[in-house]
């Protein structure tokens, strides 16, 4: 379903521009269909733009956590953790060794 969300936020674009008709008399209904084109591309984009950063971050922090702890799955935690998300974050805090991560030199 995630998957889904950026091609509904663009079929939804897609629809609303093309269901609009504008003859020579009525150009304040396709400047407010052109506003609700822009939205509809706001309200798609804004949200896949948001959870894009939360993967990268949550990648990043897998990474820098596992390369610290020294596991040796390393580049296969953070795989995982891009693929499925927050689930991959609990996957990898479950699988961590437990305690503080030694220090470093």
């Amino acid at each position: 379903m995630k998957r889904l969300l950026p091609f509904l936020s663009s079929s939804l674009l897609t629809t609303t521009l093309l269901a609009q008709t504008a003859t020579p008399y009525d150009s304040g209904d396709a400047a407010s269909g052109a506003a609700a084109g822009l939205t509809a591309l706001g309200c798609g984009l804004v949200p896949c733009i948001i959870g894009l950063a939360i993967s990268i971050g949550l990648a990043v922090f897998v990474y820098k956590d596992a390369t610290k702890r020294g596991m040796d799955n390393v580049v296969l935690l953070t795989i995982v953790t891009v693929i499925t998300g927050p689930l991959g974050l609990v996957i990898y805090l479950l699988m961590r060794p437990k305690g503080n991560p030694p220090p470093t030199v």
